[in-house]
């Protein structure tokens, strides 16, 4: 399931990255790593707060998006634009 979620961003998966790299560090006990994580947290924590405070997700519309690509998937043998047209407002 990460690994599909992942698959949204490669923003999403390198800071992914950066905290499995500050837990790994922390549990091994290797300081300088630790620090690096640290601090490519804190360069970006004006992003990250306002992330975390925003009350707007573009969720919904990435879920429409999806359902409208796998529609096309599904509809690949449609004779006519039209008919794919009214299956996706469907």
């Amino acid at each position: 399931m990460i690994d599909y979620l992942l698959g949204y961003s490669q923003k999403l998966q390198e800071v992914h990255m950066v905290y499995q790299n500050a837990l790994d560090a922390f549990a091994n006990k290797q300081a300088e790593d630790f620090k690096v994580s640290c601090r490519y947290l804190l360069k970006h924590r004006a992003a990250i707060g306002r992330g975390i405070l925003s009350p707007y997700s573009n969720g919904s519309l990435k879920g429409k998006n999806n359902l409208c690509k796998l529609i096309k998937r599904i509809a690949f043998g449609f004779g006519r634009f039209d008919h794919l047209r009214k299956r996706i407002l469907l």
